[in-house]
């Protein structure tokens, strides 16, 4: 998915998906969180934890996709 179609989705601006991308942006406002967690159908705790550099597993919603493999 595009940064540009995350922001979209997400409600954030395309700026702000980069600096995230980037690691320039490490402490996520909850507002910033739902958004992406909805985005990328992943949940809020994952995002924490990529933020941080943690390994959160598997942390897909779907049983059909195959999230973080």
């Amino acid at each position: 998915m595009s940064q540009q179609a995350v922001a979209e989705k997400s409600g954030i601006h395309a700026q702000s998906i980069g600096k995230i991308e980037r690691g320039h942006t490490t402490v996520l406002k909850a507002k910033t969180k739902r958004g992406l967690a909805y985005a990328l159908d992943v949940p809020e705790a994952h995002l924490e934890a990529a933020a941080k550099g943690v390994n959160s597993g598997n942390y897909g919603r779907s049983d059909s996709g195959n999230y973080g493999r």
